[in-house]
């Protein structure tokens, strides 16, 4: 079933979170350095993940830097977004 990628961002909290479809009940599990992986509490479908500290951890950095999720994904475009894409000549 296709869902679609939403994410949010609290500055307060400075917290960033990626979600497949809708908000949803689930559990957290902590994957790596205050990364959590968001789940289905019956299914255990991963629904989303949470990323704390999502600023700090770009702050006082000399250069721009990557960090690894240790997730897997699948991206592609929605159809209305290729049919734009493919107008655009590229």
């Amino acid at each position: 079933m296709e869902k679609r990628l939403t994410y949010s961002y609290d500055k307060h909290a400075d917290e960033l979170n990626i979600s497949l479809g809708g908000s949803r009940e689930s559990i957290s599990l902590e994957i790596g350095d205050e990364i959590y992986v968001k789940m289905h509490p019956k299914t255990k479908e991963v629904i989303g993940f949470t990323i704390l500290h999502f600023e700090e951890r770009f702050r006082n950095k000399r250069k721009i830097e990557s960090f690894p999720l240790p997730l897997t994904a699948y991206f592609c475009l929605r159809d209305q977004d290729e049919k734009i894409l493919a107008k655009t000549g590229q």
